[in-house]
């Protein structure tokens, strides 16, 4: 199972990136600002088919169950985006060019 995801991760990695690319191209605005906007939805598609199924059933237990998913998905993206920031800062720093405070 992980060789077949890696590989279908592998090759739909750079079709989505250029579809993010054109996106962004059309709507004009930079690659770099779409993909942290487009970027998440793409990589949590299978949290929020989860909650859309929990939330369909109308049960509080549902309900927890969904919020909760939605909590953790935020809070994992949050980490990952600061885990890049600090260690691109910390490449700035070691190389003496910090570009913004």
């Amino acid at each position: 199972r992980l060789v077949v995801g890696g590989t279908l991760v592998y090759s739909i990695s750079l079709p989505v990136a250029q579809c993010i690319v054109e996106v962004a191209r059309r709507v004009g605005v930079a690659p770099y600002y779409a993909g942290f906007v487009l970027a998440p939805w793409a990589s949590n598609a299978s949290e929020l088919a989860q909650v859309t199924h929990y939330s369909a059933q109308r049960t509080s237990e549902s309900i927890s169950v969904a919020l909760a998913s939605l909590a953790a998905s935020a809070c994992i993206n949050n980490t990952l985006c600061l885990g890049i920031y600090l260690s691109a800062h910390v490449q700035e720093a070691a190389t003496g060019r910090l570009i913004a405070e």
